[in-house]
């Protein structure tokens, strides 16, 4: 059986590891909404101890989607055990991967009324088909302390806090909830830009792979229409700058790359 959920809110989103599970939340014009918090904080001092940094290989036994995340039941060898994640596509009996997680104890889904003993935060997961792009943590960066708690703190303007994943524009558009909060790099070519709304640049870019589709990445960077450029960003969903700039997918923070 093959379920799909709807994309809301940003949740478990890791450009630095420590950052985001301190406080893990996660069309025509450009997009601005706050994140969404679990229902548990975490002190990031505290987390470590509990954080999953490698590869593990689980099956999906079941799949309870509710308004902000989706949470499964999954086995990992005898092991079963129940996880929440970003609103993504699933199916009930297939292979999937993941390398971050955060593990809680006596953690409270207030939508499902339920106080789970152990859950797994994970950040996403991947199919066995895709699970070449996502490779092992290896560190965790302590984040400054005065952003400890702040998701977007720890996603503006960091550069390099964590290596982007090669993908298409189709990719991102299809399934945005795989992707949500996490760095990726995509190649184009521009074919729109409205300069300096909002602060920043909204440029238009197409691959070959949706040209049927908007495609908008926002950065302080120059791009002109014409040009064929590589950049690294965040992928967002359900973003709402107000005066029509609305978003079900966009990308923020880009950077050019060489």
């Amino acid at each position: 059986m093959k379920m799909k959920y709807p994309s809301v809110g940003d949740i478990l989103s890791l450009c630095s590891i420590a950052l985001l599970l301190s406080n893990i939340a996660c069309k025509g014009g450009p997009d601005a909404g706050d994140p969404i918090p679990l229902e548990t904080e975490v002190n990031i001092a505290d987390a470590h101890k509990d954080v999953v940094m490698d590869m593990r290989k689980i099956k999906v036994l079941e799949a309870v989607p509710t308004t902000k995340y989706l949470y499964l039941k999954v086995s990992e060898g005898d092991h079963q055990y129940w996880m929440a994640t970003g609103p993504t596509e699933v199916e009930t009996g297939a292979v999937y991967y993941y390398n971050e997680a955060l593990i809680r104890a006596d953690f409270e889904s207030k939508e499902m009324q339920r106080v789970f003993d152990t859950i797994y935060l994970v950040t996403r997961i991947v199919p066995e088909a895709q699970v070449k792009n996502l490779k092992p943590v290896k560190s965790i960066a302590s984040p400054p302390e005065e952003t400890a708690s702040s998701e977007e703190s720890g996603m503006m303007g960091q550069d390099g806090v964590q290596d982007a994943t090669a993908v298409q524009i189709a990719d991102v558009l299809n399934n945005p909830g795989a992707y949500q909060g996490q760095w990726v790099e995509v190649s184009g070519t521009c074919t729109k830009v409205n300069e300096g709304i909002l602060n920043r640049n909204w440029i238009h870019l197409k691959d070959g792979s949706a040209d049927d589709k908007d495609f908008v990445i926002t950065s302080a960077a120059t791009v002109k229409p014409g040009d064929v450029v590589k950049m690294k960003a965040v992928v967002r969903m359900d973003k709402d700058f107000g005066a029509g700039y609305k978003y079900a997918v966009i990308l923020e923070d880009g950077v050019v790359l060489d």
